[in-house]
């Protein structure tokens, strides 16, 4: 079978024709109808046989050649069929809702800062420079003679003994004899070569006390028993040196002392290095890492988990943590909120501990309705262990009674030398080591390492008398303090 296909004039026509000889024509118009027509051919009939081939004649003379008929003229070619017209553009489908924009995951916690670097070592005391050598003294002017002392006058005869009753008479004082003239002053003595000075020595009252005054250009001074003062107005400093039995230069004024040594300055007993080196660790103790935590069951674990903060609280008050009162009259009853150590941190590290609450309890009347802290270390092989899962136990409690709607930092001062925690807008009060027995429970040595903190409450304190809104921990080190802030329950009040 062939094929033949033609689009012509907008129509489309299939012409098919078959091995029987059947000839199809299709057409399809511009408004999709479509027409067939099919024309039928007779079959051919059989072929006689070929009959036998006859002699050949003779050629016959070749005739004339025709004339050669003229070709016909081409017909003109027919116009050009119409363009079919162009059906219509089907219209535009709506467009899609768009989908709502998924939640924005939380934010990931900030990372702890790292420690300050060791303040590096101070650099050595450049040498001091020589004395420079001192000027010559000029010369002293010559004394002028002493003028001759004058004749003593002859003394008068003395009178003749009376008799013994009468006494004679005393006999005429001679007259005495004329003072020699006085001696010339010598010359004044020449000014010396420059570095020399002139000077006055006076002796006062007190033979104790001599004063010399120093007089030029430069330089203007008093040196006495009580004090030495230089007042020097050159381009170049002047040295001051102490003797080798008395290497500290001492300064004294009538209310305070202040002592200038080879290594340290010291005002009132004071040393300076020694005060600016204490001052460089408080501020390095105060510095302070803060560290967001949130309602998990790995905080609370064993104990009563935190709660959402009474609107009474946010409302009036503006104070946020977490919130605990001992209201439940089955099952546990108080709080273990638990807190992990840096690191290695051993019991020796630990300067202080501080806890920030507000005390929301009007019925508390004791200091045993209020947190309190306990120090768990790891267990080890070195020495017996207080219970299967913790070495020894260390407990610091309130030693206050508490105030209804009121904020306090209870600080318990291990070292007795570290410095205050911040307590802005509360009550600063100092904590206790327990002294319910036993505590410590075990051996609590400087050398162990810490398991954990707990932050709890006590089991014994009497219904709804512990309630209160928890906000900070601290802990203070040498490197610093680590605070954690413990952030309200979603969804706020």
């Amino acid at each position: 079978m062939s094929i033949r296909s033609v689009f012509r004039n907008g129509l489309y026509n299939l012409n098919s024709t078959s091995s029987t000889g059947v000839s199809v024509v299709g057409i399809t118009y511009p408004d999709g109808s479509y027409q067939t027509t099919a024309t039928s051919t007779g079959a051919t009939g059989a072929t006689g046989d070929t009959g036998s081939t006859g002699a050949t004649g003779h050629t016959g003379a070749k005739g004339e050649a025709g004339q050669a008929s003229s070709t016909g003229a081409t017909g003109s070619t027919g116009d050009t069929g119409s363009t079919g017209s162009t059906g219509h553009t089907g219209a535009k489908g709506e467009t899609g809702d768009t989908g709502s924009t998924g939640a924005t995951g939380y934010t990931g916690y900030t990372g702890s800062t790292g420690e300050k670097g060791e303040t590096g070592s101070t650099g050595d005391i450049g040498a001091t420079g020589g004395t420079g050598s001192t000027g010559d003294t000029g010369a002293t002017g010559c004394t002028g003679s002493q003028g001759e002392t004058g004749n003593r006058g002859e003394t008068g005869a003395t009178g003749d003994k009376g008799d013994k009753g009468d006494k004679g008479d005393t006999g005429d004082k001679g007259d005495t004899g004329n003072t020699g003239a006085s001696g010339s002053e010598g010359p004044t003595g020449a000014t010396g070569a420059t570095g020399s000075f002139s000077g006055v020595l006076n002796q006062n009252l007190d033979a104790s006390i001599y004063e010399i005054s120093f007089l030029n250009d430069l330089s203007r001074g008093t040196l006495n028993h009580e004090a030495l003062k230089l007042i020097y107005n050159g381009a170049v400093n002047g040295q001051l040196n102490n003797s080798p039995e008395n290497p500290n230069l001492i300064f004294t004024s009538s209310t305070a002392q202040a002592v200038l040594s080879s290594t340290d300055l010291t005002f009132d007993g004071v040393p300076i290095l020694q005060s600016v080196e204490e001052n460089i660790t408080t501020l390095q103790i105060k510095q302070t890492n803060q560290l967001n935590i949130y309602n998990s069951p790995a905080i609370y674990a064993d104990g009563r988990p935190p709660l959402t903060c009474p609107t009474v609280s946010t409302n009036t008050s503006a104070q946020f943590g977490w919130y605990f009162k001992n209201s439940f009259s089955t099952g546990t009853n108080k709080i273990n909120w638990y807190q992990a150590p840096d690191d290695g941190m051993l019991v020796s590290d630990l300067l202080g501990l501080y806890l920030r609450f507000f005390n929301i309890s009007a019925i508390s009347t004791t200091p045993n309705d209020m947190p309190f802290i306990a120090v768990y270390t790891k267990t080890d092989t070195l020495t017996p262990n207080y219970a299967s899962w913790y070495k020894s136990r260390m407990t610091y409690i309130p030693n206050f009674i508490p105030t209804a709607n009121t904020s306090y930092t209870t600080f318990r001062n291990i070292t007795e030398t570290c410095p205050d925690p911040n307590s802005y807008a509360s009550s600063l009060q100092l904590m206790i080591n327990s002294t319910v027995a036993p505590n410590p429970a075990g051996s609590y040595a400087p050398t162990e390492e810490v398991l954990f903190f707990a932050i709890s409450t006590s089991s014994s304190s009497v219904i709804n008398c512990s309630e209160f809104i928890l906000q900070k921990f601290g802990i203070i080190t040498a490197n610093g303090t680590q605070e954690f802030n413990y952030m309200p329950l979603s969804p706020l009040p």
